[in-house]
């Protein structure tokens, strides 16, 4: 199977699928919540939350461009544009390390079958159908894996430096990508010398440079603008997720253990249990074949886990994805041994080995009710119900994510009901939010007489009650779910 038509044909099967599948808007499914934030950012050029996601701005910003849907489904496009390519690389990447060791037909099959697998399973399917980072943030990171395999000294003057202007840009996508990093370096093959490191260090420095666009975003004072980073402190809190801190490391020993299993299933290549012999198969077999490589692969796996383990947040699975990717290479090598071993023993038809293709289409079968996205509009629909049933000049005080997201996207976003204004209650104790908020609703009052700031949701009710009518919607997301 020739490299370009694998790349082509699971590019195509993949972001078919997904296509149909997709999200038609912003949605709360898929630990989706975000998906209001990072689509209003996008619509009005601003700043979605910590640590703001440059790189995904920028590639957001050339797919709004689209003729189709709305902003939310053109980035829920952008999602499954880069899924569709991470999967296409996985495989890549599988031909390329197995076609060194047998037969080239199986080595192909094997390599798709994988990918195709990756594909389906439930975690990777379902951010490939919503607006988030991270399927844009695996692709990011199969791409310098790919490209880590392909340097080589006769190539390295000019790859190298490709490769670190890519990590540089990568980092704007996830910040976790950084524990990609044991893999990414185990796969290099460098002839090191003094005159490589001034290219590289430079390259790296310019695709970095990506963070800059957060500053100049929040200089142009738009709606969404977390931390409103015009300063170097705000900047340095805003690109280190300084709010989110107190996660890291935080969830209990309690909810550890159920979350670790979910995780070796999730790890088993979309087949749950069953797929865990083949995966640890593979990486026995990788280990004998490239052991620092495969070192490399056990030591990231290992860092992402232990990181999706301990985040004390009810959405911490999502940083499995790179751990999944190394997983699918794991499975895709485990197939290829026991497909070898399975000739060497008994004669196979020839043709015999495209039946493996049956595996992600009963996968595929198997998950598509659960992901098909396609009719999803709830969050939408809460959006407009809430702006549409207010009152002229409303001021809707909301607290939770998941409903102040979907009204960002539908006021500000969307431009659905431009006499109102979105007041998040929890936001109201940080002063970029009371400066963003003063700079986009100045009829606001965030300071009583002697210029004392509000911090709470009573000081500010009583400050504004008599200028203009407060609509609560606090939980009203739960009871819109049950209507």
């Amino acid at each position: 199977m020739r490299p370009r038509f694998l790349f082509a044909a699971l590019s195509l099967a993949a972001l078919a699928v997904y296509w149909f599948s997709l999200a038609p808007s912003i949605t709360w499914r898929n630990n989706g919540a975000d998906s209001g934030d990072l689509a209003a950012a996008v619509a009005v050029g601003g700043v979605p939350h910590p640590p703001g996601f440059p790189t995904y701005l920028l590639l957001g910003s050339l797919f709004v461009r689209l003729p189709v849907g709305d902003v939310a489904y053109r980035l829920n496009l952008l999602s499954a544009v880069a899924a569709a390519l991470t999967v296409a690389l996985i495989g890549l990447i599988l031909r390329r390390l197995l076609a060194r060791h047998g037969d080239y037909q199986l080595a192909g099959l094997c390599a798709a079958t994988a990918a195709l697998l990756l594909a389906f399973t439930p975690l990777f399917w379902s951010q490939a159908v919503i607006t988030e980072v991270y399927t844009v943030t695996t692709l990011a990171a199969t791409l310098l894996l790919w490209l880590a395999l392909q340097i080589s000294p006769g190539n390295q003057r000019w790859l190298l430096p490709t490769w670190a202007a890519i990590l540089g840009l990568s980092l704007g996508t996830h910040l976790s990508i950084l524990l990609f990093l044991p893999v990414l370096l185990a796969a290099l093959n460098l002839r090191w010398r003094r005159s490589l490191l001034l290219p590289a260090v430079a390259a790296f420095g310019a695709g970095l440079a990506v963070y800059l666009l957060l500053p100049w975003r929040a200089s142009t004072q738009p709606p969404v603008n977390w931390g409103a980073a015009t300063s170097g402190a705000s900047f340095f809190e805003l690109v280190t997720a300084q709010i989110y801190r107190p996660y890291l490391l935080a969830a209990p020993a309690s909810i550890m253990w159920a979350r670790a299993s979910g995780s070796l299933s999730l790890l088993g290549g979309g087949l749950g249990w069953w797929g865990l012999p083949p995966v640890l198969l593979g990486l026995t077999r990788l280990w004998q074949a490239q052991r620092r490589l495969a070192m490399g692969s056990l030591v990231s796996t290992a860092l992402f886990v232990g990181y999706a383990l301990s985040y004390n947040t009810a959405d911490s699975v999502v940083y499995l994805l790179p751990a999944l990717l190394l997983a699918a290479i794991w499975l895709g090598w485990g197939l290829f041994d026991a497909g070898q071993a399975l000739a060497a023993h008994i004669h196979i038809p020839r043709g015999a080995g495209w039946a493996l293709l049956a595996l992600p289409l009963l996968v595929l079968g198997l998950n598509f009710p659960q992901q098909n996205l396609s009719r999803d509009t709830v969050a939408l629909q809460f959006a407009r119900q809430k702006l549409e049933s207010a009152p002229a000049n409303a001021v809707i005080l909301v607290e939770d994510d998941a409903a102040t997201f979907a009204l960002w996207y539908g006021r500000y976003g969307l431009n659905l009901r431009p006499d109102t204004a979105i007041v998040n209650s929890n936001l109201l104790a940080f002063d970029w939010y009371r400066r963003t908020l003063q700079a986009t609703h100045p009829r606001l009052l965030l300071a009583d007489p002697a210029g004392t700031p509000t911090r709470s949701l009573e000081e500010f009710t009583r400050w504004n009650r008599s200028a203009a009518p407060l609509q609560y919607t606090f939980n009203d997301i739960t009871n819109f779910h049950h209507e």
